[in-house]
């Protein structure tokens, strides 16, 4: 029954790899846009993701594709990163509620203690970074 049950979970991805072909028909996902690192992506053209060679990379319109055809729920602003099997992958989403500059405020005062605080705390946090 454990063998079945893998053999369910594993199919899918399984049924989407990226060959051209499948069975003489076209894989839905040769139709996709696929960046192949290495090489640094963006990401909502505010961060960057470093990916080395043998992983692969879509850009959100691709990504929003991709979770579609795996009936995944997409909000249309993620981005994928995985090894080019697909074996696993990650799904990377900005968002911009509080995001600090590179030149807004000195390095060594944003750091760990300080992320957490922003985390808990969001515009207070930014307040005692300006005391």
């Amino acid at each position: 029954m454990r063998a079945l049950a893998l053999a369910a979970l594993t199919l899918p991805m399984a049924a989407l790899s990226q060959e051209p072909e499948m069975a003489g028909e076209m894989n839905p996902l040769a139709t996709l846009e696929w960046k192949a690192g290495p090489g640094s992506f963006n990401v909502a053209r505010r961060a960057s993701i470093e990916l080395p060679e043998g992983y692969d990379y879509l850009d959100a319109a691709n990504t929003t594709r991709l979770m579609e055809m795996m009936e995944n729920p997409t909000s249309g602003q993620e981005y994928y990163a995985g090894p080019a099997d697909m074996r696993w992958f990650s799904v990377f989403e900005y968002d911009d509620t509080v995001h600090i500059e590179d030149n807004e405020y000195p390095a060594p005062d944003v750091g760990p203690d300080f992320l957490v605080d922003l985390a808990n705390h969001g515009q207070h946090a930014l307040e005692l970074l300006e005391e």
